[in-house]
């Protein structure tokens, strides 16, 4: 599943102005999020409007470890398929061009729970560019 379209709605909704967005896909499933930026709805707009290019015709995954704060063994013991869940975008890796999703972040960690994602794999070049040069 491919993201074709992301689109941001400025609106009004009771005294305040709101931010609105919604995901489509090429398999016809779409998606509604909500920007909490209050006040900076256009600049939001713009900010969305710039990304969505680099979005488009991405996979949005979610790793298992982020459905739930606790830890999760199978997907198919927290969802079936054909659910519908809220996820938020945590990260967007421009070099490879994936999107990181999470479930869990979408709620308070509980007690004694970090907000961490999944775990990285220790080979390939460092994420902020090189290392300290070696001590002499």
């Amino acid at each position: 599943m491919k993201i074709t379209d992301i689109k941001p709605y400025a609106v009004w909704v009771g005294r305040r102005n709101q931010m609105l967005v919604k995901i489509e896909t090429d398999e016809g499933i779409h998606g509604w999020g909500e920007s909490g930026f209050s006040g900076r709805e256009l600049g939001v707009k713009g900010i969305i409007q710039h990304y969505r290019e680099f979005l488009k015709g991405k996979d949005a995954m979610i790793h298992i470890s982020e459905l739930q704060w606790k830890r999760t063994e199978n997907v198919e013991d927290i969802l079936n398929v054909g659910d519908e869940v809220k996820a938020k975008c945590v990260e967007y890796d421009s070099r490879d061009g994936k999107t990181r999703m999470s479930v869990k972040q979408m709620t308070e960690p509980p007690p004694g729970a970090e907000r961490s994602g999944p775990p990285r794999g220790k080979g390939g070049p460092p994420r902020h560019g090189g290392g300290r040069p070696p001590r002499r």
